[in-house]
Order: C-alpha cells, then sequence, then structure tokens
C-alpha cells in the first residue's frame, strides 16, 4: 500500500492505485489511464527494480509464501475494486477502506485512513 501511496504523490498527476480481484486470489498496483481513473481500464504499474507488473496472486511467484490467503469478498472500498492514492497521499474515499484477508480459520483486515493513507492492521 505504501508503495502506491508514494507513487501518487511522486505522480500527483497520474494517481496510482490497488485493484484487488477477490475471484482470482490477486491484487496489483495499477496506474490511471487518460484523464480520470477507472478501475476496470486502470495499468498495472511496473517493478521499478525488476521491471516486472507488480501483480501479486497469492500461492504464486512473488505471493508464493501467501498459498491458502484469500481476500474476502465485500471489501469497502467506496463501490468498486481499487483503493487510489491522491497527490498528497489520502485515499479517494471519505471514510476508512478495508480489506480482509483469510487463511483457514484466521483472519485479518487491513484498514486504510481515508485522510492520511495511513494502514492499520486488525486481527
Amino acid at each position: 500500500m505504501q508503495f502506491a501511496q508514494l507513487e501518487s504523490i511522486t505522480h500527483a498527476n497520474e494517481p496510482r492505485g490497488i485493484r484487488f480481484d477477490a475471484v482470482n486470489g490477486k491484487y496489483a498496483v495499477v496506474k490511471q489511464v487518460g484523464s480520470i481513473f477507472d478501475c476496470a481500464t486502470a495499468e498495472i504499474v511496473n517493478d521499478p527494480v525488476g521491471g516486472a507488473p507488480l501483480e501479486v496472486v497469492f500461492g504464486y511467484g512473488r505471493g508464493g509464501q501467501l498459498a491458502g490467503v484469500s481476500i474476502q469478498p465485500g471489501y469497502s472500498l467506496g463501490g468498486d475494486d481499487c483503493l487510489v492514492f491522491q497527490g498528497f497521499g489520502q485515499t479517494d474515499q471519505s471514510t476508512t477502506a478495508s480489506v480482509t484477508l483469510v487463511c483457514d480459520t484466521a483472519t485479518m483486515t487491513v484498514n486504510v485512513d481515508s485522510i492520511s493513507g495511513e494502514t492499520a492492521i486488525i486481527p
């Protein structure tokens, strides 16, 4: 989350966000394409170090250690699948965003403050 937030501050004219896909168990850092941020058409950002797309699929590749983890459907992201950060690090929402991860019987909710973009993990 912090990477997407810092990228949005650095590229204020091209906001960055995180697109969650609960059905396929993955998330990606994405950027605005065009004049309005559209979650469905947002482009995946490439890793500035290795050049690979910044997409994590639970159980595979860079998400290999996350086998068995899933994103609980019904996350609170303002009605779409993206949490977008603005030019000062704030989110595109007026309330706290939340995404819940599940592994077996354990759950963990990640909350993101709408004003500061600060992340809190609730076990």
